[in-house]
């Protein structure tokens, strides 16, 4: 008896399974992240206030003292060190509440539905801060260019989730052998459509991969965790949820191109 089509469709109906607790899982790590970020906020707050607030003090103390005419040279010296620890402290500290902030958003839309009227730019923007830890680990560069101006309505947990798909599937197949990897996000608009790139300097998609890349279950990294549902997760959203579509070419000076395309404002949207 051949049980290959049985087998197959059981195998499919796990993997789906795989996704829908995955999915769950996504959606509690959001919400439980959305608090844990709201409690770190505090704390970083009141530091980079008593950091701010030493370091005016010591340019006030150096200032009256070079009034007197006491600022002897090995003061100068400590409050220069001083003043540069200063620094280097608020501007960590400046990084650390900006990538809070960015992981609160990201995670907040995706623990809900959240239509909502978004500057294309400044979200982009905040997306690519909850990449940071990704593009570090797999030692990437992130670009993101696009017009200050393009106003959009959309479901930005869905958007989040297809942007972070192709970032996420960029880092894992594009990039083997590249000294220098780098992706580029570019988000421009005409009439009344949205069109946005999520671009590499990667290999490339092969000729034989390339018509089944949006394929659910196709996968070249299944004996590396792969699911093969990245992609078509991507597709079904840029469909669906955001009525628009999503699409993949070569670029002849190497590396792929995902290109989404979507109305500026959704059909059903008052």
């Amino acid at each position: 008896i051949d049980v290959t089509a049985a087998r197959d469709a059981e195998e499919e109906r796990a993997a789906m399974l795989a996704e829908i607790q995955e999915g769950q899982k996504l959606e509690s790590l959001g919400i439980l992240v959305a608090g844990v970020s709201h409690e770190i906020n505090n704390p970083l707050g009141i530091a980079l206030t008593a950091t701010s607030h030493i370091a005016q003090n010591a340019d006030a103390l150096r200032a009256s003292l070079e009034a007197q005419g006491v600022l002897t040279d090995k003061v100068r010296e400590f409050l220069e060190d001083e003043k540069e620890a200063f620094e280097l402290v608020e501007s960590n500290l400046k990084r650390a509440a900006g990538l809070v902030r960015n992981f609160k958003e990201v995670a907040t839309d995706r623990a809900q539905k959240s239509i909502r009227q978004v500057n294309l730019k400044s979200y982009l923007q905040t997306l690519g801060g909850s990449f940071t830890p990704l593009l570090r680990r797999t030692r990437a560069k992130l670009t993101i260019e696009s017009a200050p101006n393009i106003e959009t309505i959309l479901d930005t947990g869905s958007f989040g989730q297809l942007i972070t798909n192709l970032v996420v599937n960029a880092t894992t197949h594009a990039f083997d052998g590249i000294k220098h990897p780098e992706i580029k996000i570019t988000a421009t608009q005409a009439d009344q459509h949205v069109l946005i790139t999520v671009c590499d300097n990667g290999n490339g998609i092969p000729a034989n991969v390339l018509p089944n890349i949006f394929a659910p279950f196709f996968t070249t990294k299944r004996g590396s965790g792969g699911t093969g549902l990245g992609l078509f997760i991507a597709k079904r959203i840029a469909n669906d949820d955001l009525q628009g579509d999503l699409t993949v070419e070569n670029k002849e000076s190497g590396g792929a191109c995902f290109i989404l395309t979507f109305p500026i404002k959704l059909e059903n949207d008052e």
